[in-house]
């Protein structure tokens, strides 16, 4: 496969893993925000006027994996990023 470790092989393998490296631009990073905050604030009204337990269980979970990434994104700036 892949005998020199290329940059691509190692993405590749840390998806694999469970995590991956994103590096955006300080605009890409802004919007990312902007969209994963958004998505939080409709999420918490489908909750609130959700009654199915189990799809009001799933949307927990997705505003539970939001919010966690929008605490990592908070706190890490954009690398710089160019091209």
């Amino acid at each position: 496969m892949c005998e020199v470790l290329t940059e691509h092989c190692r993405n590749r393998i840390a998806s694999v893993r469970g995590f991956m490296e994103l590096k955006l631009t300080d605009a890409e990073h802004q919007l990312l925000l902007e969209i994963l905050e958004e998505r939080h604030r409709r999420i918490l009204r489908e909750i609130w006027h959700t009654d199915h337990r189990e799809f009001k269980e799933k949307l927990r979970q997705d505003e539970r994996l939001i919010e966690a990434m929008l605490n990592r994104l908070e706190q890490t700036p954009a690398q710089a990023v160019h091209g």
